[in-house]
């Protein structure tokens, strides 16, 4: 049995990517080796931004053989009035293979057929990996593909090289411009090769010695978390991991190194929620939080380099997040500033969806059928007053500045502005779920007001459109 590689190097493809080209490749080898009647063991798939490896173990090198019945021309086509051959039987045979004299007659529902059995299969399974290769290749889907040179391939970046050995001996093909062989690339810093691979066993261990990279994603994500994990305890905190997030860095690197770094303690006064958006959405890197569930004056991030000067590295990353915070400190004075009568006039000035009229329109809307809900349906459970009041208020922080720079905090603004500027805890609350669930995965609002002005908003639009 033999062990079966192939390696696609590309330019580096989005993180979002990867899990999708991972799957896509298992089930398209597996398909493809099952339709070939190739026999083979385990089926492996893994991905770095420049890379997708698929690996396949326990390779019979020949192809699988079995007897097949084949079915010809009506018996009545096949003879002629004195049983001699017809040029069709004769032709039917020679097509397959056989003498005339192997012809059998068989019996369907039809009728009367002739028939033979031959014997297929038995083909050199590098030849058909190299097939099978440019044919699953060039049918992967991705969300954007693109173009390069003066090449008609589309892919989602630029081929650069492809690995392909069943045990030691290349499987020949070509895509587009490019040409399967035995080098492959590694880490553009750590290992840029060209390194030859003299056995399909040896990619990982060529890739991982020499390139200077972790192949798989799930070592990647334990270098990650690991080295987090370490880090952050050693200050007296643990990282706030996020499933996405860290699905999207590891995705993003190749050689994995995780680095701690700080942030001025004065931002603290800005909420939790702007600052690990801040960190989360504008620089990939995690919040770390105290023993008491606080936030501490650090966060974690994820190189894709081990720097000869870490301070310096560690400096670069202190200064850009500084200039996140600062605007969002900015913001979150500015808007304290301001109120919701203000925020309510300015909602007046912004389209909804054509006749459906303006954001406030919208709001007041809301304020009517949250009363009635309240009122009618919460059977007393919620004050009609704060009901109407979360309606009323629901769409505020979208012209506030805070939302306008960071817009996935809408809401949740909102309901950190309504406990500021003395709304009620059941509005605040409400606000602050009022987009809840927002997925499969989504948690529902906790509060009955929270549901009330969630439905009451979804089907203010749906009705409306």
């Amino acid at each position: 049995m033999a062990t079966f590689v192939l390696e696609i190097g590309s330019e580096e493809l989005p993180a979002r990517f990867l899990a999708g080209e991972e799957a896509e490749l298992a089930a398209r080898f597996t398909a493809a080796l099952q339709e070939a009647s190739v026999e083979h063991g385990a089926l492996r798939t893994m991905s770095t931004p420049r890379r997708a490896i698929v690996i396949i173990e326990d390779v019979n090198p020949v192809q699988q053989e079995r007897e097949e019945e084949v079915a010809g021309p009506p018996v009545r086509v096949a003879f002629a009035a004195d049983g001699k051959p017809t040029k069709a039987l004769e032709g039917f045979a020679r097509t397959n293979g056989v003498s005339v004299d192997d012809v059998y007659r068989i019996t369907t529902e039809k009728g009367e057929y002739v028939a033979v059995r031959k014997r297929i299969g038995g083909a050199a399974v590098a030849d058909l990996l190299a097939e099978i290769c440019p044919a699953v290749i060039t049918s992967l889907p991705f969300g954007k593909r693109m173009r390069w040179g003066s090449n008609t391939l589309a892919y989602a970046r630029p081929l650069r090289w492809i690995v392909a050995l069943l045990d030691d001996a290349v499987v020949p093909f070509t895509v587009g411009p490019v040409a399967s062989g035995r080098e492959t690339m590694g880490h553009r810093i750590h290992g840029h090769g060209p390194f030859s691979v003299a056995h399909a066993n040896e990619l990982l261990a060529v890739l991982a010695d020499k390139g200077g990279l972790t192949p798989d994603a799930a070592d990647r994500r334990k270098v990650i978390v690991e080295g987090g994990d370490a880090q952050a305890a050693a200050i007296g905190g643990k990282v706030l991991w996020r499933d996405g997030l860290l699905d999207e860095v590891q995705g993003l690197t190749e050689h994995p190194v995780p680095l701690l770094a700080d942030f001025d303690p004065s931002y603290l006064e800005v909420p939790r929620e702007v600052l690990l958006t801040s960190m989360e959405s504008h620089q990939k890197s995690f919040g770390i939080e105290a023993a008491d569930g606080t936030l501490m004056p650090h966060f974690l991030t994820v190189l894709n380099i081990s720097p000869e000067d870490m301070s310096l590295v560690k400096h670069g990353w202190e200064r850009v997040l500084r200039a996140r915070l600062e605007d969002a400190r900015f913001f979150w004075h500015a808007d304290l500033r301001d109120n919701f009568d203000y925020w309510l006039e300015k909602l007046d000035h912004v389209i909804f969806i054509g006749r459906l009229g303006t954001m406030g329109e919208k709001t007041r809307r809301l304020e009517a059928l949250c009363r009635w809900l309240a009122e009618n349906v919460a059977q007393g459970k919620v004050s009609a007053e704060d009901a109407a009041r979360a309606g009323r208020l629901s769409k505020a922080d979208l012209v506030t500045g805070m939302v306008g720079e960071f817009d996935t905090l809408q809401g949740i603004m909102g309901g950190i502005y309504a406990e500021r500027k003395g709304e009620t805890p059941v509005v605040a609350q409400a606000l602050r779920e009022q987009y809840l669930p927002a997925g499969p995965d989504s948690p529902v609002p906790a509060s009955l007001c929270g549901a009330l002005l969630s439905m009451a908003d979804k089907a203010d639009t749906l009705v409306g459109c």
